[in-house]
């Protein structure tokens, strides 16, 4: 009798367990950009980083699949400035990539890669910040040097892009780093000397700096909110993999393309190369 019960429920999970890994799997890479996306914008960090993951070495970026969503990570691109934020998603289009190389036993477990390209807006009362670089680092600028940036927000505006986006200009958005931390390869290059000056003050992105005003008083970042340049619209590149077509669809990459800011009273559409992910990575 015992062995017909097993016989009878065996199938019964096996059937389950295939339902669960088919239902996953049977989602387009297109609605997997879409989810983590809206993760992003309900703030459930939690979640949204579990739609993270890999088809080849298993392996996240420096400081694990949080950098991505996390301004002190000093990870660029990163998503950090759509975390609990308002925006429009509009319809992703999907590029597939060729066969990365990995390899496979079974027909079913070959990797895919796939690139999603989702655009992005945001209604005008929504629209994030774009903060100069020495302010977005810490670094004190005069308020000449700012009305200079807000006149032309462009000149070197790939440089620390999306860490540069801010949501609001309130103190603690950017959580200082543990100084137990890790360092990245990049801060330990800084520190041997290995990377010009210009680059290694950029590492690690902190809440935005003062500004001196002519007359010599310095005034809180936030007194120029009002006049900073804002994101109007963005195209978000994910590289969506999985490995087979029983596992289900992850985000291993992130980036950006086609930004569009609004500063005084001008619309700026940002053409220099996109920052996508890597199609061979």
């Amino acid at each position: 009798m015992r062995s017909i019960q097993v016989l009878i429920l065996v199938p019964i999970i096996l059937f389950v367990f295939i339902a669960m890994f088919v239902t996953k799997s049977d989602e387009a890479p297109t609605e997997e950009a879409v989810v983590i996306l809206q993760k992003l914008r309900s703030g459930n960090l939690v979640e949204a980083v579990a739609e993270f993951g890999d088809n080849t070495c298993h392996c996240a970026p420096e400081g694990g699949y949080i950098s991505y969503v996390q301004y002190e990570s000093g990870h660029d691109p990163n998503l950090a400035f759509l975390v609990g934020q308002k925006f429009d998603i509009g319809t992703p289009r999907m590029e597939a990539l060729p066969y990365n190389g990995e390899k496979y036993f079974f027909p079913w477990d070959k990797p895919e890669d796939t690139i999603v390209y989702v655009p992005i807006t945001f209604a005008a009362s929504n629209r994030p910040l774009f903060l100069p670089q020495d302010m977005a680092f810490g670094y004190e600028m005069t308020e000449k040097q700012l009305q200079q940036f807000i006149n032309d927000p462009t000149e070197h505006w790939m440089r620390s892009f999306t860490t540069r986006l801010r949501p609001t200009l309130s103190t603690g958005l950017v959580k200082p780093r543990d100084p137990k931390a890790k360092k990245t390869e990049m801060e330990k290059a800084a520190e041997q000397g290995l990377l010009p000056a210009e680059f290694s003050k950029y590492l690690i992105p902190k809440d935005a700096a003062p500004v001196k005003t002519a007359s010599g008083k310095t005034e809180p970042a936030a007194a120029f909110t009002a006049q900073l340049p804002r994101l109007q619209s963005i195209v978000i590149a994910l590289k969506i993999v999985r490995r087979g077509s029983l596992a289900r669809w992850a985000v291993r990459k992130v980036g950006i393309e086609k930004p569009v800011l609004v500063s005084a009273g001008k619309q700026f559409e940002l053409k220099e190369e996109p920052v996508v992910p890597a199609t061979g990575m």
